[in-house]
Parts: structure tokens; C-alpha cells; sequence
């Protein structure tokens, strides 16, 4: 679940459920199996149900957590058939021991905060009446629980249906009758519906035939409204168009893609933490001949394109090679590569006219600050690319990693400028950073992290230009 999910789930939802007498119950802090051995934890309400404070043994408090409810194993069975969800309170693992087992409520959102934190839910049960924390923070050395969701049904009536009071309905095998609207069905459920005890409907289950209409590749076309924030490029598709919206646009692993005159760049906003382009795995791009794109990377930490770690991205022109792709960070990225404490995989540029510049100490194709880079190669057409401050044009970004930088003969030229005279090289590592080795033409000017001959001052120029000698 994101973090606004948590948000809604607890604090905002209008459930339309009566829960011990109290309208829109949400949920409440309860300890189930109390015959048993007894689990702490929350009970989520389903939208539209009836629970009476009778179906319990202690009817605690509801959108709060001033009381628990409390009960037993088979009251517990009777309210996750009524679509009733348990949270329990399971602790955190934290450098390989475990902590608050029983007491602590951590379930991790699927909502970064920044490089280093994501989102989380959180309850300390050991503190009464605490409130319950929907949009805290851990870092990611902490070990949460996780809970998975999966779209649910509502069985309702019609308004205006006459002794609606009179229709109940079973779920599967059950004989239990519950009163209507019911919550917490899953497609494929039998439901059979009954009047005044009468048998009405017999097994009819729930399907879904609704589908979002799928993308087609127009940025125009995108609002956050009708992509729930996201948009994924699968395999042959074209992108087009200006992005107007916050909308997270991504390439499906494995997938080639054509870009024909994107604009891509939206809020430089922390609830917008991605880059212009993100590469779910690898993946190829084609500049449609003749176009010129523009990407530009979303929150400040984030880079124009990113290639996550131990994937690939291939760019490469059209037939006559001639489209561009100007990619540039809103912040602290790369233009092409890796984020602010981000990594990234291997880059391949085959083809085309390409120009990345870095953010603030952030590579112009490759890592971004405090980051490791993998591989780089670029084999084929125009190449321009700025580092940020302390970066490297090609390679590394401050205080980063960067693997082997590979520049063949068979590129047009290649221009590298450095970030400035605390950047090292043009080519290569960034400040306080590694680089494992650099080839340019055939020749090794950075092998084992050492210069070559007179690698550190051919690779040290404020502007670094090659162009093979045919």
C-alpha cells in the first residue's frame, strides 16, 4: 500500500460501515484468539458491513485506539468472513535482532520519502491510547512487515429496494446470513442472495470486465486522474507528445521503445520521486529520425532517464541516425544513469545525438553523487555530455563509483566536459571516486584505478573532445 492508502485506509475514509454503533468505522486495536495464545495487531473495517458490539467480547473503541477490542478465535473467523482485515503487530528487525514483537505495529508503505527512508505505518500498543503514525519514516536498514492488497467487491442493493432489510446473502459454503451491502468479497466469490429466508439467487459470483482504456504512447494524453500517477511503455510502442501532468512514465523490462519528439519534465516535488524516464529493467531506445526529445528528471535526487542497477539501457538512432535526446536532472542526478545516492546499470549508446548534462554533482551520462555506476559504452553517434559540479562528464559523480567507460571508433565524436576545476576528469571519476577503467579509440588511459601514461592529464581537460581519425 502507498502511504496515501494508509492515509485513506485510516484517517479519511467514509466506509459507510456501523461498527458497534459508530458510523464510517475505519478500524480499532484489538487482540484476537483470546482463547488461544492472543495476537495484537488492528482490524481493518470492509466498506458497508454491520458489526454489533455483541459479536465481540470487549467492544473497544472504533477509529481510535483509547480501548481494544477484544476476541476469541471463533469471533475473529466470523469477522474475517465478514471481510474484516487483521493487521497484526508483528515488530522490526533492526541489525539482525528483532524488537517489539507484540507491542510495535511497523508495516512499510510503498512510498519512498527520500535515497535513504520510506514511509511507514506505526503503533506502539506498549502506550495507551497512541496515536496511530499513517505517514512516519524508516530508513531502509529497518525490517518491516509488509501487507499486500487485492481489489475487493461491495454487494449492495439498489436504491429505493422495497424491505431491503429483508435480503441477506452467504459467501461460499458458509450458512452465516449477513445483512446487505457486504464487504470484502474477491473476484470468483459465490454469493447467494435470499428474501425473507427465501432462496432467491444461487452462486452467482463477482467479476469485473472494467479496464482502463490502455496507453497509446501520447504524453498529451496522460493526467494523473486516468493513470492513477503512473504509465508504462511496453515493448514496440512509439512515445509522443508533451507530458502535461505529474505522471510517472516508464519502460517495461526488456521492451524497445521509439521516442518521436517527446517533452518529458514535470514538479521538482518530493511526492514526485522519479525520474523523467525510469527503466523498470532493461531496456532500448529509438530516436525516431528527424525528432528532437527532451527528458528532464522529476525530484531534485532523481536523474533524466535512470537505468536501475544491473540493467541495461540501449539508445540507438533511427535508419538515418539523426534524432536527438537532450536529458537533463532537476537537482542532484545524472542526465542519463543514476540519482543522488541512487544507483544505475550499464549505458550503451549505439546511435543518434545525444546531450546530458548533470545536476549538482551528478555525472552528465553515468552516476550520480555518493552512487555506483555500472558500465558504459557508447559505440555509435554524437555524444555531448556535462558534469555536474565535481563530476565527471562521462563517468562518475562526486564521492561515486563507476565501472569501466568504454568509447569506440565507431562513435561520430564524443565531447566530455568536467563540473569544474574540483572534478578530476572529464572522463571518468568524479571527486573523492573510483572509476575502474577507461578506453577511448583502442587506447587504455585508466586501468585498476590508476592512470595509464598520461591518462590523468589526457582525461583531466576542462573539455575533453574526441573524434576518430578515419
Amino acid at each position: 500500500m502507498t502511504k496515501d492508502e494508509f492515509v485513506y485506509v485510516f484517517n479519511t475514509r467514509a466506509s459507510g460501515s456501523s461498527v458497534f454503533g459508530i458510523a464510517d468505522g475505519r478500524y480499532t486495536t484489538a487482540t484476537i484468539n483470546t482463547d488461544g495464545t492472543g495476537v495484537k495487531g488492528f482490524i481493518l473495517f470492509p466498506d458497508g458491513i454491520t458489526i454489533e458490539a455483541s459479536e465481540v467480547t470487549t467492544a473497544g473503541t472504533i477509529n481510535s485506539t483509547s480501548t481494544v477490542t477484544q476476541c476469541t478465535t471463533a469471533q475473529w473467523a466470523a469477522l474475517a468472513e465478514k471481510g474484516c482485515v487483521f493487521l497484526p503487530a508483528g515488530g522490526f528487525f533492526l541489525s539482525g535482532s528483532a524488537y517489539g514483537y507484540g507491542d510495535i505495529t511497523d508495516y512499510w508503505s510503498s512510498t519512498a520519502a527520500d535515497a535513504s527512508k520510506a514511509y511507514n505505518l506505526g503503533l506502539n500498543f506498549a502506550v495507551p491510547g497512541a496515536a496511530v503514525n499513517t505517514a512516519g519514516t524508516l530508513g531502509y536498514n529497518y525490517g518491516c512487515s509488509v501487507r499486500l492488497v487485492i481489489d475487493g467487491y461491495v454487494l449492495t442493493l439498489a436504491d429505493g429496494t422495497k424491505d431491503a432489510a429483508k435480503w441477506t446473502a452467504t459467501v461460499g459454503t458458509s450458512t452465516t446470513a449477513n445483512p446487505l451491502p457486504l464487504g470484502g468479497l474477491s473476484e470468483g466469490d459465490a454469493v447467494t442472495l435470499k428474501y425473507n429466508g427465501r432462496l432467491k439467487v444461487k452462486g452467482v459470483k463477482a467479476t469485473s470486465d472494467a479496464k482502463p482504456d490502455a496507453w497509446d504512447g501520447d504524453l498529451a494524453k496522460l493526467t494523473a486522474e486516468s493513470t492513477a500517477e503512473f504509465a508504462t511503455a511496453t515493448d514496440g510502442m512509439t512515445i509522443s507528445g508533451r507530458l502535461a501532468a505529474n505522471v510517472k512514465v516508464s519502460i517495461a523490462d526488456g521492451a524497445t521503445v521509439t521516442l518521436d519528439g517527446v517533452t518529458i519534465g514535470g514538479d521538482d516535488d518530493e511526492n514526485y520521486k522519479w525520474a523523467g524516464l525510469n527503466c523498470l529493467g532493461d531496456a532500448t531506445i529509438i530516436l525516431k529520425d528527424g525528432t528532437e526529445n527532451t527528458v528532464r528528471g522529476f525530484y531534485r535526487y532523481y536523474p533524466g532517464i535512470h537505468v536501475p542497477a544491473g540493467s541495461r539501457l540501449t539508445i540507438t538512432g533511427g535508419t538515418e541516425g539523426n534524432g536527438t535526446l537532450t536529458a537533463t536532472s532537476s537537482g542532484y542526478g545524472a542526465g542519463i544513469g543514476g540519482g543522488y545516492e541512487i544507483h544505475c546499470g550499464n549505458i550503451y549508446i549505439q546511435g543518434g545525438y545525444i546531450r546530458a548534462m548533470g545536476g549538482m554533482y551528478g555525472a552528465g551520462i553515468g552516476g550520480g553523487p555518493g552512487a555506483i555506476c555500472d558500465n558504459i559504452t557508447i559505440s555509435g553517434g554524437t555524444v555531448r555530455a556535462m558534469g555536474g559540479p565535481e563530476a565527471a562528464g562521462i563517468g562518475g559523480g562526486s564521492h561515486g563509483r563507476c565501472g569501466n567507460i568504454t568509447i569506440t571508433n565507431g562513435v561520430n565524436r564524443v565531447e566530455a566536459t568536467k563540473g569544474g576545476e574540483e572534478a578530476p576528469y572529464s572522463i571518468g571519476a568524479g571527486n573523492y571516486g573510483s572509476c575502474v577503467t577507461v578506453a577511448i579509440g583502442g587506447t587504455v588511459y585508466w586501468q585498476d584505478n590508476a592512470a595509464v601514461g598520461d591518462g590523468a592529464t589526457y582525461l583531466g581537460q576542462s573539455l575533453l573532445f574526441y573524434m576518430p581519425r578515419n
